[in-house]
């Protein structure tokens, strides 16, 4: 079961390190999709992987909405950290980390952030 979810983008504030706070994997049977597992914290352990992921403006503010999967969780059951708030959020702020990262990374790489023409 998916949940599906929407954040306002300028809410994330807390900075995650990437293997010390979550790792990815690459599941074999699964090629389509990246796993990330927590490493930390309350969510230690538990094992996502995201589905749809949209970016959407209203009212001069940025939403996410994005659908997830947990796939392992040993101390609570799945379907019921899906519908968890507290987790939701965890979730939320864990992709508006990696969004900020990899915008980060396509400013360093082309000098601009400019999305529309990377090349300048």
């Amino acid at each position: 079961m998916s949940s599906e979810t929407e954040l306002n983008v300028s809410d994330y504030a807390d900075s995650m390190v990437s293997g010390i706070d979550y790792r990815f994997l690459t599941p074999t049977n699964d090629a389509q999709h990246v796993h990330i597992e927590f490493l930390k914290g309350k969510y230690i352990g538990i094992i996502i992987k995201f589905g749809k992921i949209k970016v959407e403006e209203k009212d001069d503010n940025a939403y996410l909405q994005f659908a997830f999967d947990v796939i392992k969780s040993d101390n609570v059951k799945p379907k019921k950290l899906q519908k968890d708030t507290e987790f939701i959020n965890h979730v939320g702020d864990f992709l508006v980390h990696l969004l900020a990262l990899k915008a980060e990374e396509n400013i360093n790489e082309t000098g601009t952030d400019d999305i529309k023409d990377p090349n300048l």
